[in-house]
């Protein structure tokens, strides 16, 4: 379990993801992350971005709880969800309206939670390319307001040229760029910080 939401944590969803194979066109990952969070932390302390962070994981729980979705906080203010195919529009739906603005207070702190998201259909490429897919989406969506959630397609500037990617085991954020000699095999990708096969 991860230690500040009742979600499960990054080396759950590594596992999940590992058990979805190449081809697995019936499940999507949709990538989110919090819309402004470092500036909670920078104006109001990391107890009030830890609270933001709990507060977030449960809204994800409840919001996900009338579909078969599974949440997960990846590490830091980002989320995935795994979902079957057929459910990602009305979870899109759930996922925006709950996030394009939702206020708590932590302590005398008006605080308000705000999300973004991006998704793909893990498909013939796999499930790491695919995560790493959701999360430019994603950056697409944050771009056009909290509660936005896109769908990967190639505009979204991932190319073979340059591959965002971020270690399942610790967390490390990389770029990938193949070239003619090295072509890109998305199984084959290893962390630069801890060598663990990412």
């Amino acid at each position: 379990m991860d230690d500040k939401t009742i979600l499960r944590n990054g080396a759950a969803l590594a596992q999940r993801l590992d058990g979805l194979g190449d081809g697995e066109d019936e499940y999507v990952v949709v990538f989110g992350d919090l819309n402004g969070f470092k500036l909670v932390n920078d104006r109001h302390g990391h107890a009030a971005g830890d609270a933001t962070i709990e507060r977030a994981g449960k809204l994800l729980s409840v919001t996900l709880e009338s579909f078969k979705a599974e949440a997960f906080r990846q590490s830091g203010d980002e989320f995935v969800i795994v979902c079957q195919k057929e459910h990602v529009i009305e979870v899109g739906e759930a996922l925006s309206g709950t996030f394009r603005s939702n206020v708590f207070f932590h302590k005398d702190i008006k605080i308000d939670i705000k999300m973004s998201f991006g998704w793909t259909t893990i498909g013939i490429d796999g499930p790491k390319l695919c995560l790493a897919r959701a999360e430019e989406a994603c950056r697409v969506a944050k771009q056009r307001g909290s509660g936005t959630m896109l769908e990967w397609d190639n505009s979204h500037s991932l190319t073979t040229e340059e591959l965002r990617c971020r270690c399942t085991k610790c967390g490390a954020a990389f770029r990938l760029t193949p070239s003619s000699a090295h072509p890109f095999n998305p199984n084959h990708l290893w962390c630069p910080q801890c060598g663990h096969q990412a």
